[in-house]
C-alpha cells in the first residue's frame, strides 16, 4: 500500500540534496514572488516547521515528495524532482495531475502521521 515515509525536519538549505536546492528554486517564486537566494526561505523563516515527506508505492520506491511548512502550506513534487502541486490553507491542489493527487491521497489515508503536519492536510480531492 503506498504510504508517507521518511519524515525529514531540514533547518538549513545545506541539509537538501542538490535535486532538492533545485526544487526550492523552482518553487520559490511562488512563496515570495522572486527567484532570490532560496537560502534566505531559512534565514526569515519562510519555512518555518519544514517538514519533507517521501511518498511511496508498495515496492518502497519514492513516487513523489512533499514539501509542508508553515503549518499549512507546501508543494508535492514527482520522484523526478518535477513540481505538480501546491499545498495552501490545509489543502493540495495537483494542477492536471489527477493521478498524483489521487496517490498521495491514498499514501495518506494508509499512514499514521503522529503530531507531524502532515496529519492536518486535506489530502483527499473535493468529489463535489
Amino acid at each position: 500500500m503506498p504510504r508517507f515515509a521518511n519524515p525529514r525536519h531540514p533547518t538549513s538549505i545545506t541539509q537538501l540534496s542538490d535535486r532538492q536546492r533545485e526544487q526550492l528554486q523552482k518553487v520559490s517564486p511562488q512563496l515570495d514572488g522572486s527567484t532570490a537566494d532560496p537560502a534566505l526561505g531559512f534565514t526569515r523563516e519562510r519555512f518555518r516547521g519544514l517538514e519533507l515527506w517521501d511518498v511511496v508505492d508498495d515496492d518502497g520506491v519514492v513516487r513523489y515528495e512533499v514539501w509542508l511548512h508553515d503549518i499549512d502550506a507546501g508543494f508535492a513534487f514527482r520522484g523526478d524532482g518535477t513540481p505538480i502541486g501546491r499545498i495552501a490553507q490545509f489543502g493540495l491542489t495537483c494542477e492536471g495531475d489527477d493521478a498524483g493527487w489521487d496517490f498521495i491521497a491514498k499514501a495518506a489515508a494508509a499512514t499514521e502521521f503522529g503530531d507531524s503536519d502532515a496529519g492536518g492536510i486535506s489530502w483527499a480531492r473535493d468529489a463535489g
